[in-house]
């Protein structure tokens, strides 16, 4: 507590000294994380589960990897049977929509409070807030939409598990206040309407996520005009977030306007006014200008004063004292005789006219669309004619407007006028759900589109600079996201308007303007009010969600065809419409003479499937593709089949695909083919790494100085969100250990033991796959080739070479990937049928740079042939040999139907190794030779002398070198 009152100390003489500095926001710590491979595969996996249990079709449109939760998903349905006819319907029934699904949404219901309730025509949805221990959770959501009937058809969650945060603030909210204040580095007052709150903060750093504890505290500032939301960490003083309520025009703007109607640029036009309040000098009794502008007072038969200014319900225009006096009109009047009040340019000033009247326009049009919307009918401050130039702004409660100078006066363009409206109206549609604010993208590009739907023309701000028919900004744009995105949020705001005005366009041409309005206006206004978009791509997906008319945003919208051009036009996603298939790939190893068991969750979003058309396409052994049929039903979208059974080492490669009767076709891999799926049958060889079986780390002409190949349990390293050396092997549990370029400390940096100044060699063991007809190898390799200050390219080579002779590339390439990859290739198609003893080399290159990290790793080593139940040998290690004699490991123990015998010599010996039973009786004779000292490494298949296959209990694998022997034991399951 000392050392923040010195902090305090210090910053108050500095401030006194006037030494100010410019206020700026801080970025919200929130960016979004991507989704890890697990947590892509658990969502598949949760959606498929509510598909079958729901009987029908489930689809993420995003993950939030932060969460670990499905952003946002639809389907075509849930019926619930139950009609939806208040807020409070729509609250049960989403709670039980949760608490039926927790795999889903994977929240805590105790954890959940009611944001907002949002209705739309035939539509509602619920805004759950995330507590933990009573305070807000910045970010944490769950959202479930639904029709009027009952029919939930949206669903999403950014819940934040685990959150590990003490609730007990060591600064208090006056700390917190002046912490805020002094870190602006300018004056401050306290905001109005703002009470101070405790929250917990959610930051995203990189790809972790860290908890804490915040005061939320608001300030006013004059110079420049701000109201500023803080986020102070209540444990360290840190301010984590700001942001300006307050919302500015571009200085550097090519709009102006004599703001009648349109703007300046037009000729005046006389127009009633609407919502003014005007009233009798003597008496006091007022009334309210009705939309044509008429009124009615109760008086006397005695002359009276009529007094009107410009102010009513919903606007209050007050001039800068700097330019003058607010206007007032008064007019002596008789009751009985009809009397016109008429404000002129003798009377009143340009920007009081036009601000008053697009003023209650904007509000008007927005109540017109949504009569529940009414957070905004209050007498609302409207200051104009701003002793400043070039600009205009929303302040949290009212909208302020710059006089003439160097650009218009900006109260005189009616596009201005409704864009700082339109602040106030995404402000409030996101308290009201319970939401913080989105960013300035969506803030500027909502206000924009505000205007956009009032006027149909796509230019805003004309004659910003004294240029009539120029704006500063244009809807009309070919702007593409997220690739020509920058720090401007006016300028980002033009990818959402852009979409907005495309489809509004479209429509035009279809169904006209009068109806075109009428359905973009609902879309935009109702989508962003349902889902609350934090991001321009959520914004685009709730435009269809709105336009939606029967729960179902897969199978289309009645207008689909011309949002989705208009999303395409600037490179947002669609949701997806046409044939689905969700797909769980077979297993990596199969056992042999058993078949393939295949199943998969197909459907089609628009109508029915061809059942012909649902097929497996396969491949054994590099031969021609078949194709076997999947069967089901299209009641719950479950479809099986299954591939032949295959004799041990064989490789089947396989891919699924289906159509629908409108011709629309889908496969699974997306990409297939070429990029398929692989099945390894009782592969020959297969090495984990778990144990050391005799790879060699070295190699003639290796001259790299750090990061030579080990086989550890990888420490992982990260540059910013990206990993560079992988944390943890690819084998699934309890499997940790693989091979990798330099092991360096526990949380150490990218620099650690990377590999440096030039080459480093993995050598495999030599194979003899002498007499195999077909030969696979795959594995699983990591590559990572990080540039730190600029990009270079370093070369990853595989190559592989039989019988001693020269290395041929299986790869050769500068391709970086930060995660395992799997690599297949058909060895015998590079030697022919002869393939002999093969060896494999991984070698990993750093240049000279010293800003080049380079990391590579290899796991889950198979080797699958046709020799079956033959012997693949594992010839003498170079460059070492066994230190001791000694039977192990065997794996996989306990086996179904084959398992790989390991054992090492430490010297030349007469060899034999042999399976028996319990009762001690010999089963098969595996070797009986010399053998030179090495590691070896032979396949049982399971068979007895005969080729029968043994019965499932207790075996014992017995070797016999010399005058010792060695037993291990072997359990089969059948």
């Amino acid at each position: 507590m000392i050392r923040i009152a010195a902090v305090f100390s210090l910053l108050i003489v500095t401030l006194v000294a006037g030494s100010w500095a410019t206020p700026v926001e801080i970025e919200r710590p929130q960016n979004p994380i991507d989704p890890s491979l697990e947590q892509e595969a658990g969502a598949t996996r949760a959606l498929t589960a509510l598909s079958a249990k729901l009987g029908s079709p489930w689809r993420a449109q995003s993950l939030n990897g932060a969460t670990g939760t499905i952003h946002l998903a639809y389907g075509s349905g849930s019926e619930s049977g139950t009609a939806v006819l208040t807020s409070d319907d729509a609250v049960r029934l989403a709670l039980d929509f949760i608490a039926t699904h927790p795999d889903v949404f994977r929240v805590d219901r105790n954890n959940l409070v009611v944001g907002g309730v949002p209705w739309a025509p035939g539509k509602w949805a619920v805004n759950f807030r995330q507590v933990h221990e009573g305070l807000l959770v910045i970010g944490g959501r769950a959202d479930v939409c639904m029709t009027d009937d009952g029919k939930i058809f949206v669903i999403g969650s950014d819940y934040y598990p685990d959150i590990d945060v003490s609730t007990s603030p060591t600064l208090s909210l006056a700390q917190a206040r002046q912490i805020a204040s002094t870190d602006l580095g300018v004056p401050t007052t306290d905001a109005p309407r703002h009470d101070a709150e405790m929250r917990v903060l959610p930051v995203h750093d990189g790809s972790d996520v860290t908890y804490h504890l915040v005061w939320e505290v608001a300030h006013n500032t004059t110079d420049p005009v701000g109201r500023w939301i803080s986020f102070v960490d209540a444990h360290d003083a840190t301010v984590r977030w700001r942001y300006n309520e307050v919302r500015n025009l571009d200085v550097a703007g090519e709009v102006s306007a004599i703001v009648e109607d349109p703007d300046y640029c037009a000729d005046p036009v006389d127009y009633t006014l609407a919502h003014m309040r005007v009233y009798l000098e003597e008496t006091g009794e007022a009334d309210t200008t009705a939309a044509d502008g008429s009124f009615n007072i109760p008086a006397g038969v005695d002359p009276v004063t009529l007094v009107g200014r410009f102010e009513g319900p919903f606007l209050n225009v007050n001039v800068d004292w700097q330019q003058g006096e607010d206007a007032q009109l008064e007019l002596v009047v008789v009751p009985g005789t009809p009397v016109t009040a008429y404000w002129d340019s003798l009377s009143s000033r340009w920007d009081e006219r036009d601000c008053f009247y697009h003023a209650n326009l904007v509000h008007d049009f927005i109540v017109t669309l949504d009569p529940s919307f009414t957070i905004m009918n209050y007498s609302m401050p409207c200051s104009v004619g701003i002793n400043q130039e070039c600009n205009a702004y929303w302040d949290g409660y009212g909208i302020n407007f710059f006089r003439a100078g160097d650009c218009a006066n900006t109260g005189r363009i009616s596009d201005v006028i409704y864009h700082e409206y339109g602040h106030g109206v995404t402000q409030y549609i996101y308290s009201e759900g319970g939401s913080y604010g989105p960013n300035s993208n969506i803030h500027e590009g909502n206000s924009d589109i505000i205007s956009i739907m009032i006027l149909n023309n796509s230019i805003i701000g004309n004659g910003f600079n004294w240029d009539c028919g120029v704006g500063i900004r244009n809807a009309d744009n070919t702007l593409c996201w997220p690739e020509d995105m920058n720090a401007s949020g006016h300028h980002n705001g033009q990818l959402i308007s852009g979409f907005i005005w495309d489809s509004l366009q479209l429509l035009i041409g279809e169904i006209g303007e009068t109806e075109a309005l009428d359905v973009m206006r609902n879309n935009w206004h109702f989508g962003r009010k349902l889902g609350l978009p934090q991001r321009l791509e959520d914004q685009v997906f709730w435009t269809f969600v709105a336009d939606d008319d029967n729960g179902n945003v897969g199978d289309g919208t009645p207008h689909w065809n011309a949002l989705c051009t208009a999303a395409d036009n600037h490179c947002f996603p669609c949701p997806f419409m046409g044939v689905v298939i969700e797909h769980e790939p077979a297993a990596a190893i199969m056992e042999a003479d058993i078949p393939i068991p295949l199943t998969a969750t197909i459907y089609s979003t628009l109508t029915d499937l061809d059942p012909d058309s649902l097929l497996a396409r396969y491949s054994v052994n590099s031969g021609p593709f078949v194709d076997t049929p999947l069967t089901g039903s299209d009641v719950d979208s479950l479809y099986s089949g299954e591939m032949p059974a295959q004799t041990a080492g064989s490789v089947v490669q396989y891919f699924l695909v289906a159509e629908d009767i409108l011709g629309n076709r889908a496969t699974h891999p997306d990409s297939a083919p070429p990029n398929i799926h692989t099945v390894y049958v009782d592969p020959s060889f297969g090495d984990d790494f778990e144990t050391d079986i005799g790879w060699t780390v070295g190699a003639p002409g290796d001259d790299a100085t750090e990061g030579f190949w080990e086989r550890v349990d990888p420490n992982g390293t990260w540059h910013g969100p990206d990993p560079v050396q992988p944390e943890d092997d690819h084998t699934a549990a309890p499997g940790v250990m693989c091979f990798i370029t330099g092991q360096g400390p526990e949380g150490g940096t990218i620099f650690s033991d990377n590999v440096d100044g030039g080459t480093t060699t993995l050598l495999s063991p030599p194979f003899n796959l002498s007499g195999a007809s077909y030969t696979f190898v795959n594995y699983y390799r990591w590559y990572t080739d990080d540039a730190v200050f600029g990009y270079e390219e370093e070369y990853w080579v595989v190559q592989v070479r039989n019988d001693g002779g020269p290395w041929i590339d299986l790869e050769n390439t500068t391709e970086s990937n930060t995660s395992w990859i799997p690599m297949t290739f058909d060895v015998r198609a590079l030697f022919g049928e002869d393939i002999g003893v093969i060896e494999f080399a991984f070698r990993a290159t750093d240049g000279p740079s010293f800003t080049n990290v380079v990391e590579a790793g290899v796991d889950d080593f198979i080797i699958a042939s046709d020799l079956g139940g033959g012997i693949v040998e594992v010839e003498p290690v170079l460059g070492g040999l066994p230190i001791v004699t000694q039977l192990g490991p065997i794996a996989p123990n306990p086996l179904a139907t084959a398992t790989s015998i390991r054992y090492a010599l430490s010297n030349d010996a007469t060899v034999r190794l042999d399976v028996y039973d319990v009762s001690g009786r010999h089963v098969r004779g595996l070797v009986n030779t010399r053998q030179s000292a090495g590691r070896y490494a032979l396949r049982w298949d399971g068979l007895s002398a005969g080729g029968a296959p043994v019965g499932a209990g207790v075996y014992f694998a017995k070797l016999t070198v010399g005058a010792h022997s060695f037993v291990e034991k072997l359990t089969v399951l059948r």
